[in-house]
């Protein structure tokens, strides 16, 4: 019976995964792809400066901390799409590349998640497919999900905000197991970490800024005695030389990153007073806690969780209060501190879907954590029963209001179906979507990069420009 249950439950999660593979399929090309993949003269200034030594010493340009998430997109979209010409329409490669990327990226934080949620227990049993389902339930990429991000709906945003975020997770996960058993990190695993850091803090400004807000949350621990004993109530670990240089080297390369966002053109062009940013963040604020209905699901369920723990297993209910206080505080210290972190006049709010996804994660992982102990540590089965029967429903109505749009991807296969056949040199396209730009074209030289790009993945015939009507 229990290996039926799991064999179900395993079906169950393949087909959400393949019902969000679909969705992947069908996400438009934005307006940020063109220069990444056809540099142009700012993006080729990152790429010839991966450390941004260059940005410090004069030479400054944009995103100089983010070299890594830049060279990962050139080089995925420069390979990936041509090898799958043997399988699709060249005008089709570049949305199957995306939903094969998505569709990984999207499995993997599942994985990663449901093992920070398990801990070290066995993976194959029905109880842990429950916990990676409801996981899965709560990547809606579409409809509730434009205020998820986790996932984002525009690929290049993928490199510089979804992907990171994933290794970062899976860089924590032996550091929290650390601080939760007292069990020592694996000396590959340090050593791979130790590795990684230079790739983990200088693919954007997400990263470091999780990190520093997870060590002041540390660091509020350690001022103040009995907060530190409440965390830790088997007392604070002893780390070892190597952990000591993991986290040193982390911090050190974190706060680098910090600094090289100093020497952004592109923050130093944008940049507001300090107070209109938290003026405007007031703003975003309500709009993230009223509009949102997947965050308002996963604090129904967090609650619902703490209420059954603290009435039917007190000692559970005890670690999974410590948990929550822990990544309610590092929450709530990232969205204070967003607004010291700069302007964007395309994010207006300072608060967004893709802004948000460490504390999307941090729900994530606390329902996820709520549930599994619901599941494993509640004796009672009616108790059981009735909990997760609230909770699981609530989560796959968000599955069910996970919208799957063709509308847009409809609408650039004609436009990329007109440029594929054009004989001129110049394509006027009909029709008013967007493609691979985030409004419409109307001067022929705009479209140039994109107009590269798509002779890159054997798209583009004669023409070398494009226009809309």
């Amino acid at each position: 019976m229990r290996t039926l249950c799991t064999i179900l439950l395993g079906c169950l999660l393949l087909i959400d995964l393949g019902h969000s593979a679909w969705q992947h399929f069908y996400m438009p090309l934005d307006g940020d792809l063109p220069c990444g993949v056809i540099p142009d003269h700012d993006v080729q200034a990152v790429l010839d400066d991966p450390f941004g030594f260059k940005a410090m010493t004069g030479q400054r340009h944009v995103n100089p901390n983010r070299f890594f998430s830049h060279a990962a997109l050139f080089h995925f979209y420069q390979e990936v799409p041509a090898h799958l010409h043997s399988f699709v329409e060249p005008t089709t490669t570049p949305y199957l590349a995306n939903a094969i990327l998505k569709t990984m990226l999207q499995l993997a934080f599942v994985l990663v998640l449901t093992r920070l949620v398990i801990g070290r227990q066995r993976f194959f049993q029905p109880s842990t497919f429950a916990i990676a389902l409801l996981i899965e339930l709560c990547f809606v990429n579409y409809d509730f999900g434009l205020g998820l991000g986790i996932i984002d709906t525009a690929s290049s945003y993928l490199f510089f905000y979804s992907i990171p975020l994933f290794f970062f997770l899976w860089f924590v996960s032996p550091m929290a197991e650390r601080f939760a058993s007292l069990k020592r990190i694996p000396t590959y695993r340090a050593v791979l970490g130790i590795i990684l850091i230079p790739a983990l803090f200088l693919s954007g400004p997400l990263n470091p800024a999780i990190l520093l807000v997870l060590f002041a949350s540390f660091a509020f621990a350690v001022i103040f005695p009995s907060f530190r004993t409440y965390l830790f109530p088997n007392g604070f670990p002893y780390l070892s030389g190597l952990e000591h240089s993991l986290f040193f080297i982390s911090v050190l390369f974190a706060a680098y990153s910090f600094y090289l966002g100093l020497f952004d053109t592109i923050a130093s062009a944008q940049s507001i007073p300090v107070s209109e940013r938290y003026y405007r963040w007031l703003f975003g604020l309500q709009n993230q806690l009223l509009s949102q209905t997947t965050f308002h699901v996963l604090l129904g369920g967090i609650l619902l969780s703490s209420l059954t723990l603290r009435l039917f297993t007190s000692l559970a209910w005890k670690g999974y209060r410590r948990l929550c206080l822990f990544l309610g505080l590092f929450s709530m210290l990232y969205i204070v501190l967003l607004p010291l972190g700069g302007f964007r006049v395309w994010r207006p709010e300072i608060l967004r879907n893709d802004v948000l996804s460490p504390v999307t994660i941090a729900l994530i992982i606390c329902l996820a954590r709520g549930c599994w102990l619901i599941l494993t540590e509640v004796k009672a089965i009616r108790v059981r029963t009735i909990s997760t029967a609230l909770i699981f429903p609530a989560i796959l109505c968000l599955g069910f209001n996970d919208k799957l749009v063709t509308t847009f991807y409809d609408c650039q296969q004609e436009a990329l179906q007109q440029i594929a056949n054009s004989k001129g040199q110049i394509v006027i396209i009909s029709g008013d979507c967007t493609l691979a730009h985030w409004w419409l074209v109307k001067d022929p030289e705009e479209s140039r990069n994109a107009m590269q790009m798509l002779e890159l993945w054997e798209i583009a015939g004669e023409a070398e420009v494009f226009v809309q009507e």
